[in-house]
């Protein structure tokens, strides 16, 4: 706009940083906003890919809350949506193009299956209260199942009543008929779930030492090790930021169990791996 002083991109990104840095340390609410920033610095999207991003995460904050991301985030728990492994993350911050599929999928399937019932309502209130990776899981494969009938032309009921008197995960109607579907999901082991924590710890804690000094890290956590071994690394991890975002030298920074770890202010390519983590 005429006479409008234009932002300039890089402080841009640098507020945007901050607001991260601010919200993973405590100092303010984690929000939706601050949650889908880095969309905008997306090497994947188009400005048309950016406004369907947008309206991914428009449907995620209406169904599951204003306030979800800030209690995941005060409960430290391992969720899609805050999530350092790459092969899970629903998250912006992690760039790919397997991400923002997975977004554009879920917001769809949660958009065709919006006919308000006592079902839905059941799965909504799951989704946004639980923060169990299965419960998750579960939820999502049921509102495939009914997106996926919808297309071929059957109806679908969510949770209704079984002969049996239990709720039933979905049932598939069309031309008189029915079928039943439930869904079984496996909970994770013990070890997963310790592992699952671990490596979501120490991506969080990379995460936040990148946005604090606007670096970038590219490289493999490693295996499970101790805590103070980790700890030391971090601390190592974090001296090689500090001293990069000065001088803008890529350092390498070798840890416990194969952790490698490159660090440099350069933004990533687009096909070019970030935190490679187990789980």
């Amino acid at each position: 706009m005429e006479g409008v002083e234009r932002e300039d991109p890089q402080e841009h990104k640098m507020r945007d940083r901050r607001a991260l840095t601010d919200a993973l340390e405590g100092k303010r609410e984690l929000t939706w906003a601050i949650w889908a920033s880095s969309l905008y610095r997306s090497h994947y999207l188009t400005e048309q890919g950016r406004d369907v991003a947008e309206w991914a995460v428009e449907v995620l904050r209406s169904f599951l809350g204003d306030d979800f991301l800030q209690r995941v985030r005060t409960a430290g728990v391992h969720h899609a949506l805050l999530s350092g492994a790459l092969l899970t993350t629903l998250w912006p911050e992690f760039d790919s193009r397997r991400v923002y599929e997975d977004l554009f999928r879920i917001a769809a399937q949660l958009s065709v299956c919006d006919r308000p019932s006592k079902g839905r309502q059941i799965l909504q209130t799951r989704m946004s209260k639980s923060f169990d990776p299965t419960t998750w899981t579960h939820c999502l494969i049921q509102f495939e199942l009914a997106s996926l009938a919808l297309r071929y032309g059957w109806g679908y009921e969510f949770e209704q009543t079984l002969p049996t008197g239990t709720p039933g995960d979905v049932r598939l109607e069309k031309d008189g008929g029915a079928i039943a579907v439930e869904v079984t999901t496996v909970a994770t082991s013990v070890p997963q779930q310790e592992a699952m924590e671990f490596f979501h710890n120490v991506a969080m804690r990379l995460l936040l030492i990148e946005a604090q000094y606007h670096v970038h890290f590219r490289g493999a956590i490693g295996d499970i090790v101790p805590l103070e071994e980790i700890d030391l690394w971090i601390q190592d991890i974090e001296e090689v930021a500090r001293s990069t975002a000065q001088d803008q030298l890529e350092r390498f920074v070798g840890g416990p169990a194969e952790a490698a770890l490159w660090v440099t202010t350069d933004a990533l390519a687009p096909n070019e791996t970030q935190l490679l983590i187990s789980v």
